[in-house]
């Protein structure tokens, strides 16, 4: 039997986005002041951190011929996580997620 590696390998499958972070908190849906942009998705979380803890990783998931693409595919080459399954697709843009804070109660 082959020892296994040291090294933990995994492939993540899921959906990549664009997250856009209000930096204003208590704004509503049509606040038109700073958001932070970061990386997003499942997959894309699970990638990045196996890869910070040693791991190997490659990304399976399908985004638009865009600056998004772009800027995630920035992102993720960065952190030393494999693309080269990454689909990019001419017919879709690439997913973006809006996130709010809340005032609170």
């Amino acid at each position: 039997m082959a020892e296994p590696s040291a090294r933990t390998a995994i492939v993540a499958l899921g959906e990549l986005v664009v997250d856009w972070v209000c930096m204003e908190k208590g704004a509503g849906p049509f606040h038109t002041g700073g958001f932070w942009r970061c990386l997003g998705g499942n997959a894309a979380n699970v990638a990045v951190g196996v890869r910070r803890l040693g791991g190997e990783t490659r990304l399976v998931a399908k985004v638009g011929d865009d600056i998004h693409e772009k800027y995630l595919r920035r992102c993720l080459t960065s952190e030393g996580v494999d693309l080269e399954h990454l689909i990019v697709d001419k017919r879709y843009p690439t997913a973006q997620c809006y996130a709010l804070l809340g005032q609170g109660r």
